[in-house]
């Protein structure tokens, strides 16, 4: 059933709007932040049955959040899912989308509690095929030699990020040489939706920019 069809036109839907347009104004992609808060506030209605965004609580939210992460402890979740790591990707997707609506109520004053970081998710991220994990490895240790720790450590960020993104959304690619333009796109655009874990709000554009221009590199010199 899609609720929000029944929500359109309501006071809550046009709170909502104004919701996306705060999030604009935080920093977010306006399609990226509307489909999260419309996600999360048709499940929060559903919930409460309440029209008031102001009795939709962080409790609320919470308690989504935690069924979001448990439901992978059924014994059936492979019939709603196809498999595991679907699962997981779609656990991924909702996290985010529950994310991105606690830090717009936040600076909206309708939660009081500032956004923490998404504890873990109940899986861990899916391993790297060999081939890709050898290049990551061997890259990072030439560049160890004469690089400093901490710029190391933002190479490996990026390479990781990207790694387990191209692992989940692509999981036919085996080598670096299969990774093309349209695969760095989406990943630009899956960054638009990412909350930074020090400070709770989108990824500044310098940081999306410094990945990009990590990964721009890395695939230059592997295909040397």
């Amino acid at each position: 059933m899609y609720i929000w069809g029944y929500l359109e036109g309501t006071p809550l839907a046009a709170a909502c709007q104004d919701l996306a347009e705060l999030a604009v104004r935080l920093g977010y992609h306006h399609q990226s932040a509307w489909r999260s808060i419309q996600w999360t506030m048709a499940r929060l209605f559903m919930h409460t049955l309440t029209m008031d965004l102001v009795q939709m609580s962080e409790a609320d939210i919470d308690a989504l959040d935690k069924v979001v992460c448990r439901f992978g402890d059924r014994p059936d979740v492979v019939q709603y899912f196809g498999s595991p790591q679907h699962y997981q990707d779609a656990v991924h997707a909702y996290r985010t989308h529950l994310q991105i609506t606690r830090v717009v109520l936040y600076h909206s004053g309708i939660i009081a509690t500032p956004p923490r970081r998404n504890r873990p998710a109940p899986f861990q991220h899916p391993a790297l095929p060999e081939r890709l994990e050898t290049v990551i490895e061997r890259y990072l240790a030439v560049r160890r030699v004469n690089r400093r720790p901490k710029t190391v450590q933002t190479y490996m960020l990026a390479l990781r990020a990207f790694a387990n993104w191209l692992v989940r959304s692509s999981p036919e690619i085996v080598s670096w040489a299969q990774v093309s333009r349209e695969h760095l796109l989406a990943f630009a655009e899956d960054l638009n939706t990412r909350i930074s874990a020090e400070t709770g709000q989108p990824l500044s554009a310098r940081t999306k920019e410094g990945y990009l221009i990590t990964l721009a590199t890395f695939l230059r010199d592997v295909a040397l």
